[in-house]
């Protein structure tokens, strides 16, 4: 459970550029943000999820299958972030620069260990997807593009979510400031 809640947040994690100092800061940084990304991530996109889809006539599975759908779905995302991994050591924080950086500063060698990490990494990504919208389709009784609509506008609604709370909070702090 601990390895899924963490590949759930670590998968979008090796995809953004970082600062680091040193490589031992980076992994750190995304391991524990991975764990946090992926405790959040697994439990309120699975509220989101299940009542999204009840409004476009689910059958209301349990939220408990929802969670489960959400974990089952990321288990191709394991290999490819152990690919992301090796392929840290070797190429070090190269890994997390533009590839206009890697292409310039790294070896050939780097940059087709980089392509091959993040190409495999999509690739998972995509099944990931799909296998996330057939469980549930299965699970809530629905079409699969009924699926596949929710899963994909649900990041969407859920950033608009985040900055109006964070534009509310930062006028209500103003307020008393």
């Amino acid at each position: 459970m601990i390895l899924l809640l963490f590949n759930v947040g670590l998968s979008p994690l090796f995809s953004r550029r970082f600062d680091y100092t040193s490589l031992g800061e980076a992994f750190l940084s995304i391991f524990g943000l991975g764990l946090v990304v992926g405790l959040i991530y697994t439990f309120v996109g699975s509220f989101l999820v299940k009542l999204f889809i009840k409004r476009l006539g689910g059958q209301g599975a349990i939220y408990k299958e929802h969670v489960q759908a959400l974990l089952i779905e990321f288990f191709p995302c394991i290999p490819a972030n152990l690919v992301a991994i090796i392929v840290v050591s070797i190429t070090g924080a190269l890994y997390f620069y533009p590839a206009e950086y890697i292409s310039y500063y790294g070896t050939p060698t780097d940059t087709l260990l980089i392509f091959i990490a993040t190409m495999l990494g999509l690739v998972l990504a995509l099944w990931s997807l799909i296998n996330w919208t057939v469980n549930i389709s299965k699970i809530e009784k629905v079409r699969k593009w009924v699926a596949l609509f929710v899963l994909i506008i649900l990041p969407f609604v859920f950033i608009a979510s985040f900055f109006v709370i964070s534009y509310i909070t930062f006028h209500i702090i103003q307020l008393f400031i």
